[in-house]
């Protein structure tokens, strides 16, 4: 696979895959690609051969992003252009979970794929080729582990608010404070929240609006203040 990094978000497809090979930077990582943290316009590029009679998909671990195209040259020499905005009702795309999934079909040759991602959204994306029965079990095992790792974040915020309650420690309210915040951003993380209330509900409305990392980053920030100095966490 190769990317390309376009910082003036102006290049289209027609304009990148006329680019000659050697103008792309080669990602040597195996198995899935992590597109990193990045300005620009990532243009992916990476040929296929799919030796499997099944269809082929391409599945991001990321939903909330700026922009997502994928653009596929199938053995024909057809192109097909899937755009996949993180507004998109569930109803119309390919399985109703909340991150973005393209089809590539049974015989597809080149792919490019132009994505952009918020600094304050976006963590880490991982991009699976697989198929959509691997694509689903995959999303079942890994809202599995994360609904698990919900319930303990949950069970040591109220451990830790009981023993607030009952010793009226500041700190540890600030603790209690700090785990909610923490469980809060991993819940979002996970896109739960927006699976359940859905795309049109006032959730994902408001949610642009709603700067979760500076809860975050900010109640981490007086907690580890308060607990290096004994003395504030008094106050």
């Amino acid at each position: 696979a190769y990317y390309y990094e376009d910082l003036s978000h102006q290049l289209t497809y027609e304009q990148i895959a006329r680019y000659p090979l050697d103008s792309f930077k080669p990602m040597n990582r195996q198995g899935a690609i992590q597109l990193g943290i990045r300005l620009g316009t990532i243009w992916l590029r990476f040929n296929v051969n799919n030796q499997t009679e099944r269809e082929l998909v391409l599945l991001s671990t990321q939903w909330r992003f700026t922009r997502l195209e994928v653009y596929t040259v199938d053995e024909k020499g057809r192109l097909t252009i899937q755009k996949l905005p993180s507004n998109t009702p569930f109803s119309e795309r390919l399985a109703p979970i909340a991150q973005a999934l393209a089809s590539l079909g049974k015989q597809p040759r080149t792919v490019h794929l132009a994505a952009e991602f918020s600094i304050v959204d976006f963590y880490n994306d991982y991009l699976q080729l697989t198929d959509m029965g691997n694509a689903l079990l995959y999303q079942k095992q890994i809202g599995f582990w994360h609904g698990g790792l919900a319930g303990v974040y949950f069970l040591v915020f109220l451990y830790a608010l009981v023993f607030y309650f009952r010793l009226r420690d500041p700190l540890i309210g600030w603790y209690a404070l700090f785990v909610f915040a923490n469980t809060h951003w991993f819940i979002d993380r996970s896109a739960y929240l927006l699976e359940f209330f859905g795309q049109e509900s006032w959730y994902a409305y408001f949610r642009p609006y709603y700067p979760i990392h500076l809860v975050f980053l900010g109640v981490w920030t007086i907690f580890l203040i308060k607990f290096i100095n004994p003395n504030l966490a008094k106050r």
